[in-house]
This record gives structure tokens, C-alpha cells and sequence, in this order.
């Protein structure tokens, strides 16, 4: 899951941020670190909360 979401976020921080040059990247690399930390403490919450029977 932190895999997807830093793919989402890279894509869509590119997308949001300035078209070309160094902002295109910098929004990409932020929005992969947010959208991925948010995968990998969501799948982790998930497992936390499923049932083992």
C-alpha cells in the first residue's frame, strides 16, 4: 500500500505543482513522501484491525 500511495502522490504533487523545472519535481517528491507515509500507517491500521478468526 505504500508503494500505490507514493506512486499517487508523485503523480498527483507533479500534476498540482508547477508545470516544469525543479517545482515539478519538488511537489512530486513531497506528495510521494505524504501519500506513502499515509499507505504504509493505513495498511498498517488495517492490520492491526483484522479480525484473526
Amino acid at each position: 500500500m505504500a508503494v500505490a500511495g507514493a506512486k499517487i502522490g508523485t503523480v498527483t504533487g507533479a500534476a498540482v505543482g508547477i508545470e516544469t523545472g525543479p517545482g515539478a519535481a519538488l511537489t512530486g517528491l513531497i506528495g510521494g513522501i505524504i501519500f506513502g507515509t499515509a499507505g504504509y500507517f493505513g495498511a498498517d491500521w488495517v492490520a492491526v484491525h483484522i479480525d484473526e478468526n
